[in-house]
């Protein structure tokens, strides 16, 4: 007997009946009704660079040759299947274009045939490699360049050990791997722009480690910090497999989000086994992501970072050099043109001018420029006649602690004060990156300010916004023996009762008992509304001391002269640093208006 469906008028019990037949129909495998796929695998999301759109669609915008299936960098699902038959085609290459997918693809599934046809092109890359354990290498912050103003990050890939040295990578014979826009532009503003919208390629590269050690520790004499990963062979195999087949990806580059630290970030989480507590380091970055984000996720979770490794820029190993030499043997160090290298100076004192030679002839060494390198070779031959064993002068407990150990970038201020005509005030302020001179120093440059974006609300008669500043920087380096480089402060910045202004000096920097002291004359052109525009000179002395890692302090006179006259600042700035993530603070100025501080980072 056949149950119909369809009736003139069933009652409430062939109506119920019919529901239950319904939703028990409904519960049954039935190949008329259809079967949703099988959830893509995690791993295979990771290893495709698959991110949830707005709508939690899967997308990935790595280009067409990323990809075997037209639809592939919108249909993860289809991507695998299509690999899982390619994989499986009698003569297919699959393994020789995609390795890393197909190392995986073997791991999940044992059935699928295992191909051993010849692979040259990426065999070849591979043995190059060589790879015996990867680091990531942090580039110490450099503001004299706009794109490595925030640091930046990259893999070196170890390739073997030398001969004696079981657990020391052979550094200089290691792979860089970076990922870097390819710059189309000289012209600032249009550089800036570029890189906030994605206008510009991202590129994968892959370079001699000591290219790397050259432009950044020598040239650019920035520290470099290699923080070693502790990868399982499978997951080093699956890396060097998977950096391969990076080469076909087509990027966008962001300056803020997608730029060097995520993308090295995104490599690292694509290749770590997802049984691993860490292996979800994208999901702790925020919106705007920075080099010291991707140090702060490696290092949150214990046993992903096995070592850490320090190098010092060559201006850092010049000057802890020199301050182990007695005043006369520093001028022997430095006129290496007018005193001939000799084994009587001494290695120390040889050590220090191979070092000054390096630093001050960085660019004609490069051009093997013959008087230049005529002069370092008598130098190195003197210095091999000594016999004395070369000694490192700095090693990573001379430098404090490392940037994965520094404060969190984020900042929350909250004050309260009172400003000249006695009113008081309430403030609430948020900066998302990245350091000001009062800040904590550890894992920081101590000299240097670099900020983004900051936005002040304050709360006193009425809600306003007190300040928002686009971007502000200031480098106090002081002159030394070894060379005098300037001071400078620039910014774009709107901050009340003043307006908006845009403002730049330079000056010096003299170290005097701990402190610096130092001087900036600039200018700035801004003023309340677009008709009130005006320039204005400025000049600006002041001192910068800390007192170990807790005490900051910062004082600053301003003077200021233009078409409405001439006008003074006095600010006094401290601060005390509780914790990593809390500090406390105070700021005078003019000796009427005031305001008590807390800091918070995060």
């Amino acid at each position: 007997m056949i149950v119909s469906l369809r009736g003139a008028q069933p009652g409430r019990a062939s109506r119920l009946a019919r529901l239950f037949f319904l939703f028990t129909l409904s519960l049954l495998p039935c190949a008329g009704f259809g079967q949703s796929a099988p959830p893509v695998p995690s791993e295979w999301l990771r290893l495709l660079h698959y991110q949830k759109s707005l709508t939690g669609a899967w997308i990935n915008d790595a280009g067409p040759q990323f990809f075997i299936t037209e639809a592939g960098s919108k249909n993860p699902q289809a991507e695998l299947e299509a690999s899982i038959a390619e994989l499986k085609r009698p003569g297919s290459d699959f393994h020789c274009k995609f390795p890393a997918r197909a190392i995986l693809l073997y791991r999940r599934d044992r059935t699928l045939p295992i191909r051993t046809g010849s692979c040259p092109e990426w065999e070849g890359f591979r043995n190059r490699l060589n790879a015996t354990g990867v680091s990531l290498v942090f580039s110490s912050y450099y503001l004299n360049n706009p794109a490595s103003a925030f640091g930046h990050s990259f893999l070196r890939v170890h390739r073997g050990r030398r001969a004696g040295e079981a657990h020391k990578p052979a550094e200089l014979l290691d792979t860089g791997i970076g990922y870097a826009a390819t710059v189309t532009t000289s012209n600032a503003i249009a550089y800036a722009f570029y890189g906030i919208f994605g206008l510009f390629r991202g590129d994968y590269t892959a370079l001699p480690y000591y290219y790397k050690v050259r432009e950044y520790a020598d040239a650019e004499n920035r520290d470099l910090w290699s923080y070693e990963l502790a990868l399982s062979h499978s997951e080093l195999e699956l890396l060097v497999a998977h950096l391969w087949e990076l080469d076909r990806a087509e990027r966008r580059y962001y300056y803020f989000s997608k730029n060097c630290s995520y993308e090295i970030l995104a490599i690292l989480e694509a290749i770590l086994d997802p049984e691993r507590p860490e292996s979800g380091l994208l999901a702790r970055l925020p919106w705007f992501v920075i080099p010291s984000h991707t140090l702060q996720s490696l290092t949150q979770e214990p046993g992903l970072v096995r070592s850490i490794d320090y190098r010092p820029s060559l201006r850092k190993q010049l000057e802890a050099r020199l301050s182990l030499l007695a005043p006369e043997q520093k001028k022997q160090a430095k006129n290496w043109k007018e005193i001939a290298s000799a084994p009587e100076l001494g290695a120390r004192v040889l050590d220090a001018r191979l070092d000054w030679i390096d630093f001050d002839h960085f660019e004609d060494l490069v051009r093997e420029k013959p008087e230049i390198s005529a002069l370092k070779q008598q130098a190195l031959a003197a210095r091999a006649q000594t016999g004395v064993v070369l000694q490192e002068v700095l090693l990573p407990s001379d430098v404090g602690p490392d940037p994965s150990q520094g404060h969190p970038p984020r900042r929350v201020q909250l004050s309260l004060g009172k400003v000249t005509s006695g009113s008081s005030f309430a403030e609430l302020a948020f900066r998302p990156a990245l350091q000001d001179l009062l800040d904590p120093v550890a894992g920081y440059p101590d000299s240097a300010r670099l900020e983004f974006t900051e936005a002040a609300l304050r709360v006193s008669d009425r809600v306003r916004l007190q300040r928002f500043s686009l971007f502000r920087a200031q480098s106090l380096t002081p002159i030394s023996l070894v060379r005098m480089d300037p001071s400078w402060k620039v910014g774009v910045l709107h901050e009340l009762p003043q307006g908006s202004r845009i403002e730049a000096s330079g000056g010096l920097t003299l170290p005097v008992f701990g402190a610096r002291v130092f001087g900036l004359a600039g200018g700035r052109l801004g003023g309340g509304t677009l008709s009130s525009i005006r320039p204005a000179a400025t000049l600006e002395l002041g001192l910068h001391y800390r007192l170990g890692d807790r005490w900051a302090l910062l004082a600053s006179w301003l003077g200021l002269t233009s078409a409405q006259g001439w006008s003074e600042e006095l600010q006094v700035s401290a601060r005390l640093h509780l914790t990593r993530r809390v500090s406390i603070g105070a700021e005078l100025r003019n000796g009427l208006a005031w305001q008590a501080q807390g800091f918070f980072y995060f």
